[in-house]
């Protein structure tokens, strides 16, 4: 939401709790996702008619995960009927941690939508990261979010829809933590843009009529 020159972004993302879940067994542990962040940047008018913008943002997140592994063999999964003393334990990964990002984007503006494209570098920081109680030490942290999004509405409150990526560039294709600890990940969003700085001119508007 700018106001005046200010970007003002506050995001979220939550997965509700659910059950873990092996072949035939109900695992008590709880599968999570809670993830909140705030960022401050700036933009600039591009263009004769400033219909074009570009804009620089950099934020805090705070966020916390846990997922279950069943990591089952496949040569397992492919029988039906999967022998007895087959082993049903798998791998429970816990994460707290912070997130640093920075992020640039450009959009262009028509009459009633806007389009855009952004690329977003976070930079983890883990103070807790457990595998089945027990400390993991990674050294990929990094991540490159290319992402594409769509805006509608010219109003005060505006509608965005989101799409892209996420990949770890310096993540080891070989390592058995890969999957849960820097897998390659579609993004998907859905949201609201504020812009207070039209709320205030409309009621400036509305005082003066």
């Amino acid at each position: 939401m700018p106001v005046g020159r200010l970007l003002v972004a506050g995001e979220a993302a939550f997965k509700p709790t659910s059950d873990s879940k092996t072949n035939s067994s109900t695992i008590k542990n709880r599968d999570y996702h809670r993830q909140v962040g705030l960022g401050l940047g700036t933009f600039w008018l591009l263009g004769r008619n400033q219909t074009g913008y570009l804009a620089a943002i950099g934020g805090i997140g705070l966020a916390a995960t846990q997922v279950y592994d069943p990591s089952v063999d496949i040569a397992v999964l492919l029988l039906p009927f999967p022998p007895l003393g087959t082993p049903k334990q798998g791998n429970l990964y816990q994460a707290h941690y912070r997130r640093y990002y920075g992020q640039l984007y450009w959009a262009a503006q028509q009459k009633r939508s806007s389009y855009g494209f952004s690329v977003r570098g976070t930079l983890v920081d883990y103070y807790k990261l457990h595998r089945d109680q027990l400390p993991l030490v990674t050294s990929n942290r990094f991540f490159l979010e290319p992402t594409c999004f769509l805006r509608y509405g010219r109003g005060p409150i505006q509608g965005q829809v989101t799409l892209g990526i996420s990949v770890s560039p310096g993540a080891d294709s070989s390592s058995p933590y890969r999957n849960n600890l820097t897998p390659v990940s579609t993004l998907i969003g859905i949201g609201v843009v504020v812009r207070p700085s039209m709320l205030f001119q409309r009621s400036t508007e509305t005082s003066v009529l």
